[in-house]
């Protein structure tokens, strides 16, 4: 039995997009965003039911803020308590599912649809699909992008502005284009540096700075007797005995 262009489409196959059958789901999409977009000002409630007419699942308090952008919507399914952000796209030509509890930051989008790598295929008119599946309690920033076939595991965080080309585990973060675990700078410890007032412990190759050397304090002695002599030939002799005598 041959397949159908939306078989094989749900199917992740090659497909043509401009089948009639497609064009079909594709206007009434329209036709329904249409309504969708123009809502915002509803209670929740109202978009909630409006959901449900077009998604092919929509989970208990599931919220999508208007604007909100998709090809056929019947692909996408919303666990509980999802919400996303004004100006999310999904682009949903096989399935889209997002778990319960999962955040999405505005300007998200999430790409199902794929090209072929092959330039003649891509002129012969073919697309295909490859699903995404984002798991529960996942918080994806502002911005970020999702490429086609790609999983987010349940606790993940994604960063704002993100490009996500591979899957990303439970619980991991992922930040950057192409997203990828945060590192930290490394952190390098100063070296103390070695006193160089003379007297002091100084710092030699191959040499301990623990102990002032043996020349270091010769020459601290010498010092020290330059500058007393220098000091008396300065001071009269009614005071030199003065000068180093206790008050």
């Amino acid at each position: 039995m041959t397949k159908t262009e939306k078989q094989k489409m749900l199917a992740g196959e090659l497909y043509r997009p401009g089948d009639p059958e497609l064009s079909v789901d594709q206007a009434a999409n329209k036709t329904w965003l249409v309504r969708y977009n123009a809502a915002l000002a509803l209670p929740v409630a109202q978009r909630h039911a409006m959901l449900s007419e077009r998604l092919g699942h929509v989970g208990a308090g599931a919220v999508i803020r208007p604007p909100f952008f998709c090809d056929f919507g019947y692909n996408i399914s919303l666990g509980d308590g999802v919400f996303l952000n004004f100006n999310c796209v999904i682009l949903d030509v096989v399935e889209v599912s997002i778990g319960d509890r999962t955040q999405i930051g505005p300007a998200v989008q999430i790409y199902a649809a794929d090209h072929p790598r092959h330039a003649q295929t891509r002129r012969d008119g073919l697309e295909f699909g490859r699903p995404v599946r984002i798991g529960c309690d996942v918080w994806i920033g502002g911005g970020a992008i999702i490429l086609p076939g790609i999983t987010v595991g349940d606790g993940a965080v994604i960063g704002a502005g993100s490009v996500v080309t591979r899957n990303v585990g439970a619980g991991e973060t992922a930040v950057g284009n192409p997203a990828r675990p945060p590192t930290r700078p490394e952190v390098r410890a100063r070296p103390r540096s070695c006193a160089v007032n003379l007297g002091e412990p100084r710092r030699t190759k191959g040499r301990s700075c623990s102990h002032p050397s043996r020349r270091g304090q010769k020459a601290a002695l010498r010092m020290t007797a330059q500058f007393t002599a220098t000091l008396l030939k300065r001071v009269s002799p009614s005071r030199q005995n003065t000068l180093f005598t206790p008050p």
